[in-house]
């Protein structure tokens, strides 16, 4: 991996504020980060007299990630996997949107949840007495989609396996909105994962570029509601290896 590219992410991160609520470790780490390093973290905890959670960070190593694509056949985005080397699992500030990293030590179990809450949002429709599957555009998708993340409101976030392509090491990135009512909503961010991190995850393009059931814009939230201003939108929120936690 070149190192720019990994910096890029570091750059990104550093920007951000940090909650580590998730972890059951309540503490104002003092300088900007620009990766998640387990050492680290510990080794400030025990100053301040706590006890980090081991083996509860989700960034992953390269090796890692090798490992994840031959025992899955999938080809990972490069921003992506730049993505989960720097960041791992987490959420991010007032949109609530999460995003997913592979896991190696719960693979399959992670595999067989994700596989079960795209078909949850196959769009189906009632017919002579059942519910079957309506072919169309969002059905394709969601049988042949990767999911990568979810939203508040029940949005999921999602890789078009269909579309990878070798030049830019990427494929189409879809948000998707299961509605009983009309089917379902798909809504193309384009094909960079460090964009949809940026613009969308963040807040800065979400309700610019997208439709309002994408998320709030964090600045008419602050404006409309001043006691959620301290809730800021650039927040992120690393979520841990949860079987890893201490009981």
């Amino acid at each position: 991996m070149k190192k720019n590219n990994l910096e890029k992410w570091g750059n990104l991160l550093s920007e951000l504020d940090l909650s580590l609520e998730a972890f059951g470790v309540f503490l104002q780490y003092p300088e900007r980060l620009s990766s998640f390093n387990e050492e680290l973290f510990t080794d400030f905890a025990s100053q301040e007299g706590f006890d980090f959670p081991q083996g509860c960070l989700s960034t992953l190593s390269e090796e890692e990630l090798d490992l994840f694509e031959s025992k899955t056949g999938l080809v990972l985005p490069q921003e992506y996997r730049e993505y989960c080397q720097v960041f791992g699992s987490g959420g991010f500030g007032l949109n609530e949107f999460a995003i997913d990293c592979p896991s190696i030590q719960y693979l399959e179990e992670t595999l067989d949840s994700h596989k079960g809450i795209l078909e949850a949002h196959v769009p189906r429709i009632f017919k002579e007495g059942h519910f079957i599957v309506e072919p169309c555009e969002a059905t394709e998708l969601l049988q042949n989609a990767y999911l990568i993340g979810f939203g508040v409101e029940d949005q999921l976030f999602v890789f078009d396996l269909r579309t990878y392509s070798e030049q830019d090491r990427s494929y189409d990135i879809y948000a998707t909105l299961s509605n009983t009512s009309e089917g379902a909503e798909i809504h193309y961010l384009g094909r960079s994962f460090y964009s949809f991190i940026r613009d969308v995850c963040l807040g800065t393009a979400t309700n610019k570029n997208f439709t309002d059931w994408l998320g709030f814009i964090p600045q008419r939230v602050s404006e409309s509601c001043p006691e959620s201003s301290d809730d800021k939108s650039n927040t992120f929120f690393p979520f841990p290896i949860a079987e890893n936690l201490p009981q």
